[in-house]
C-alpha cells in the first residue's frame, strides 16, 4: 500500500488529518505509532480546530523535517535548508487548492460552533480531506530530499 493510500486509510479509521499523514511515514523514521498519534494530534481541524494551517500540511512539514535534516550540517544552514524545502511545499500546496488553510479549504470554520455543526452534518471531512490527504502525499513524493 502506498503512503497516500496508507494515510487515506487512517483517516476513514478515524484519524485526524495530521495522525493520517505522520502515521503512514513514522515507519520510516522508526516512530513508535502511540507517540506519532500523540504527537499529531493537537494539529487536526487546522491546529486545535481552529481552522488555521491545515493538519495534513503541518504534519507533512513534521515529514520534511524528519527526511530533511542533517545532523551534521551547520544548525542554520540545516534549518535554512528544511525552510527551503518547506515553503516549496506549502507554494504547490497552495497552486493545487487555492489556500493551505482549513477553514479555506473547507469551506467552513471549525473554530464556530454553527460551522463546525454544519462540518459533521454534512461529512465535509469525509469529503474533502482525503484529496488534501492524497495531495500532500504526492508533493512529499516528488520532493527530492
Amino acid at each position: 500500500m502506498n503512503k497516500a493510500d496508507l494515510a487515506c486509510k487512517n483517516f476513514s479509521n478515524g484519524l485526524n488529518c495530521a495522525q493520517s499523514i505522520l502515521c503512514a511515514y513514522a515507519p520510516e523514521f522508526s516512530l513508535e505509532h502511540e507517540l506519532v498519534l500523540k504527537i499529531a494530534v493537537p494539529f487536526g481541524g487546522g491546529i486545535c480546530r481552529q481552522g488555521e494551517t491545515c493538519g495534513a500540511v503541518s504534519a507533512s512539514l513534521m515529514v520534511i523535517g524528519l527526511k530533511a535534516y542533517d545532523k551534521n550540517a551547520n544548525s542554520n544552514d540545516a534549518k535554512m535548508h528544511i525552510y527551503e524545502i518547506s515553503q516549496k511545499f506549502i507554494a504547490e500546496f497552495k497552486s493545487i487548492n487555492n489556500s493551505s488553510l482549513c477553514k479555506e479549504l473547507l469551506g467552513f470554520d471549525f473554530s464556530k460552533p454553527e460551522e463546525a455543526s454544519i462540518i459533521k452534518d454534512k461529512k465535509i471531512t469525509a469529503n474533502l480531506c482525503p484529496k488534501f490527504i492524497r495531495d500532500v502525499c504526492m508533493i512529499l513524493e516528488k520532493i527530492n530530499l
